[in-house]
């Protein structure tokens, strides 16, 4: 639902410079490679705008029983040939194949993405009628011509407005920015949104910031409003302005009826309390229902954990193991996730067994060695038992002192 899409046929002007699809064959042979690598080539041939390549390696898994995997990556391939109508067919497939709501809502974006494009295509020319005095006649005919050139001026903007999207999906959000500054002039809610997260990639918040307030004033839809207003929390968390993201997220429980959105919203506000050093606020912000994101078990397990409530911490991460897994440990998520486990293992661990030593020696030759041995049995964070050995050892030999005490 966050996601947004325009699409049309690629302009001539700020195309990506890609070598013609048709003559590039897989560099490797693949006879021997295992079904998760050949994905994994097919993957890494999209993300370079390789559609016939990709749709090389892809074909032979597309024969038999047909899975939601390769469906969608078929109508990428069809869709990086520039064949909608073939890309569409295969997201309806794709679409009937979904066991998630997570794979539904790829599926439906992708249909509507196909079919607009289609719809782009189909768009009949516009003749220009002269304007003469008013009649009422003469004053619908001006009327409908100025909706049509309306409609191709927007069509146009989109060619540039898919190409910047390339640019963003690569990384290159400088090249974004180039291209979409000149549509900033009367700016469109897509062209907005776009420019703030060509901004957030190269790490200018405050620019950023203030297109995703542009988005948001131009938003007409509930998901434009939706998408504006999680970007904009974003921002206001990454500045440190916590209170308002956790304002911020709360509006967008106001636009969306979407299960998802809604979990992402109250995760935001729930992280936004709890690095407000709110945490026990936060801690009862947290909804009592399952957990169906990463966003919303990690804010509820960093939550926890600072409200000293690591039983409870060391509990959602026991039973949402499997969401766990789904975290890239190089992202945000996974580098917060590493630190919870790390704190939790700390907190909670049943036995834990400390030594320590120290020795001193001063001017006069007196030696202390001091040793000790302490043993912890958490039981829960309100009960622990303690018991411990400690030694001290005495030293001088002036005085021929030799002593030790336990």
């Amino acid at each position: 639902m966050l996601s947004l899409l325009c699409t049309t046929e690629n302009s001539q002007s700020h195309v990506l410079e890609v070598h013609p699809t048709s003559v590039i064959p897989p560099i490797i042979d693949i006879a021997y490679l295992s079904y998760s690598q050949r994905i994994y080539l097919v993957k890494a041939y999209i993300d370079a705008n390789v559609g016939q390549a990709a749709l090389t390696i892809l074909k032979p898994l597309m024969y038999g029983t047909p899975h939601y995997p390769i469906m969608i990556l078929a109508a990428q391939c069809y869709a990086e040939l520039n064949d909608p109508a073939q890309a569409l067919e295969y997201y309806k497939k794709a679409q009937s194949l979904v066991k998630s709501k997570e794979d539904l809502n790829v599926a439906t974006l992708g249909q509507n993405k196909m079919q607009d494009w289609i719809d782009a295509r189909l768009l009949p020319p516009v003749i220009v009628a002269p304007v003469y005095d008013s009649t009422p006649n003469q004053t619908h005919i001006t009327h409908h011509t100025s909706q049509s050139v309306q409609k191709i001026s927007t069509c146009a903007s989109c060619q540039d407005i898919l190409t910047a999207k390339q640019y963003l999906q690569m990384n290159q959000a400088e090249q974004a920015i180039k291209i979409l500054t000149p549509l900033t002039k009367n700016a469109s809610f897509e062209t907005s949104i776009l420019m703030a997260q060509a901004y957030a990639e190269i790490n200018q918040p405050w620019q950023a910031l203030t297109y995703y307030k542009k988005a948001l004033s131009t938003a007409k839809k509930s998901y434009e409003h939706t998408a504006a207003l999680y970007g904009l929390a974003k921002i206001q968390f990454w500045l440190g302005k916590y209170y308002a993201a956790k304002s911020t997220y709360t509006r967008i429980l106001e636009y969306t009826t979407d299960a998802h959105d809604i979990e992402l919203a109250k995760a935001g506000i729930i992280k936004s309390e709890a690095y407000a050093d709110r945490p026990i606020l936060g801690y009862h912000s947290i909804p009592n229902q399952p957990i169906t994101t990463p966003e919303m078990l990690i804010a509820a397990a960093q939550t926890t954990l600072w409200a000293d409530q690591s039983d409870l911490t060391d509990h959602l991460l026991t039973k949402y193991q499997s969401i766990t897994r789904t975290i890239n440990p190089r992202s945000n998520l996974g580098r917060d996730l590493e630190d919870i486990q790390w704190q939790t293992a700390l907190s909670v661990h049943p036995n834990v067994l400390t030594f320590s030593e120290f020795f001193s020696l001063d001017s006069e030759q007196f030696f202390l060695l001091h040793s000790s041995a302490d043993y912890r049995r958490y039981w829960n964070y309100e009960f622990q038992s303690f018991v411990g050995f400690d030694q001290k050892h005495y030293h001088q030999l002036s005085s021929q002192l030799n002593a030790e005490g336990v």
